[in-house]
């Protein structure tokens, strides 16, 4: 017989910070039967799943991939479709940035879907993914890095990335390794023994790429140079200018962001080196969602035209274009392998714990 799952308190009525603000939600208590009876029937399922599943290749025990798509497998039978789709956000700069921005979005999927449509609570990466594992939200968006740990620990489903119509594709980055503009370092190789800023532990342009990358330039990190997590992109840039590192491993979308915003002056600093390209995130959905629904959602994404306040914040950005999580993140699982990350249930664990502590 399966473990059964723990289930915490949920109060009728909850009110939780989020974004410098305090959201109240409406929990009602026949609700609270389905959720449990929901978290029972998901824990046989999943135990079922385990004693059946023919393939899971890196995928967690609570899921399976008989077609070999690197992805979560619909749940058997299909599912029920939520009566609320919860969306959360795992932030990479400043988390008021992204309420600001996709606000009118998540407004819109309230009447495309025909489901009402709420953020969640936390900005957080490691949370965000624990709450799509315990099924509290259904649809999320998460860095390049963080996907990996999403697809294999949380049962995501990468779908969508923000794109240009003019080009016909979703959005890509670079990483790029700056300094300060006023500093005397003008080579790679005068980084060493200095403190260079990464940003976390999961972020491929701000640690796997580095690690794996710059090696061969003749720069290793952790040997050659001290590394220090600041948290953010966003942090990491400004540290530089500020001189609190020597240089910084940074993702080019968010640096171009900041520019474009008025918070740093391109002016101010010196790249190094730049990456071939990555791509910049994407928005997944919990294999659990019944076909019909994640075809509605999906619809919706790709239909959505972007108002002038949105493309001047995404870079010009303009639409959602379809992505393939097999195809179009080869490149950065081959990057996480070098760089020796793992995507299992003990470095999540560790990641989790990480992020609780702080």
């Amino acid at each position: 017989m399966p473990s059964l799952p723990t289930i915490p308190f949920i109060d009728a009525t909850q009110s939780v910070p989020f974004m410098n603000q305090t959201h109240t939600y409406v929990v009602p208590k026949l609700l609270l039967g389905v959720v449990v009876t929901a978290l029972f029937a998901t824990a046989f399922a999943s135990d079922a799943a385990a004693q059946t599943c023919r393939n899971r290749g890196a995928l967690d025990t609570l899921y399976c991939d008989e077609n070999n798509d690197l992805v979560a497998d619909p749940v058997p039978g299909g599912g029920a479709a939520p009566n609320r789709l919860v969306i959360g956000f795992g932030a990479v700069e400043d988390p008021d940035v992204y309420e600001r921005t996709y606000r009118p979005f998540v407004d819109y999927l309230s009447t495309c879907t025909k489901t009402p449509t709420t953020l969640f609570p936390s900005t957080s990466e490691p949370r965000v993914i624990q709450a799509m594992r315990e099924g509290r939200i259904q649809v999320a968006q998460f860095a390049t890095g963080a996907v990996m740990f999403a697809v294999n620990q949380a049962g995501a489903v990468p779908f969508a990335a923000k794109g240009r119509s003019a080009t016909g594709k979703f959005d890509a980055y670079h990483l790029m390794l700056i300094v300060a503009a006023q500093s005397d370092i003008t080579r790679m190789a005068q980084l060493r023994g200095k403190t260079v800023a990464h940003t976390t532990a999961t972020s491929n342009s701000g640690n796997l790429a580095p690690r794996a990358l710059f090696p061969a330039l003749g720069l290793r990190p952790e040997i050659d140079y001290k590394v220090e997590f600041s948290g953010k992109h966003d942090k990491s840039i400004v540290g530089v200018k500020n001189g609190f590192y020597a240089g910084a491993a940074v993702a080019s979308d968010v640096f171009n962001r900041m520019v474009d915003r008025g918070e740093v002056r391109s002016e101010d600093f010196r790249v190094l080196w730049r990456s071939e390209n990555f791509p910049a995130d994407a928005f997944v959905h919990h294999h659990s969602l019944p076909k019909t629904f994640a075809d509605r959602l999906k619809k919706c994404f790709f239909d959505y035209e972007y108002n002038d306040a949105m493309k001047k914040q995404l870079e010009g950005n303009d639409r959602f274009f379809a992505v393939d999580y097999k195809r179009d993140w080869a490149v950065v699982r081959q990057v996480a392998t070098t760089a020796g990350q793992k995507f299992d249930r003990a470095s999540y664990e560790a990641l989790l714990k990480n992020a609780k502590a702080k």
